[in-house]
């Protein structure tokens, strides 16, 4: 079926998506493993084409981010007190995000990037020595969110 209207090809597949979510899931998960070696440097010959335009495209998303929660940030410029930076700690230590944590506690994505980095200077954490797979794996990642965010394949 041809659809000279955008909006109703976009509905017409949006609607085919949502009505057959799990197949179309299966049958990526399935391609993905198949071809996971030529996906995977794919993507790594992309980002390494395009490494400006990705950290261009994550300054802007975090940007865009930290701009969202100082909106709604009610602690702006107040003084962080002991219990604030427990608070972060023990958040941190859950997995909890950073920015849910500036959610709750009224902060700004930035500031709790600072009180965290903070934390991992005065030894309070510990960051992972990543070897050179885990940082190309999370390379990849990174890649693929930010691919997913600018509506590619």
């Amino acid at each position: 079926m041809a659809y000279k209207d955008k909006e109703k090809k976009r509905e017409a597949t949006r609607e085919y998506y949502y009505q057959h979510k799990d197949e179309i899931s299966k049958r990526a998960a399935e391609y993905y493993q198949k071809n996971k070696e030529r996906l995977s440097e794919y993507s790594h010959k992309w980002y390494t084409e395009n490494k400006d335009r990705v950290i261009a495209n994550a300054t802007r998303n975090q940007k865009k981010a930290n701009d969202k929660t100082r909106e709604t940030a009610y602690n702006t410029h107040k003084r962080w007190s002991l219990d604030e930076i427990e608070m972060v700690r023990k958040l941190k230590d859950e997995g909890v995000t950073n920015r849910e944590i500036a959610e709750l506690l009224g902060r700004s994505i930035k500031s709790i990037n600072a009180a965290v980095n903070k934390l991992y200077k005065q030894g309070v954490f510990v960051k992972e020595q990543n070897s050179e797979a885990m940082e190309e794996l999370l390379d990849l990642i990174e890649l693929y969110y930010i691919n997913s965010n600018l509506g590619g394949n």
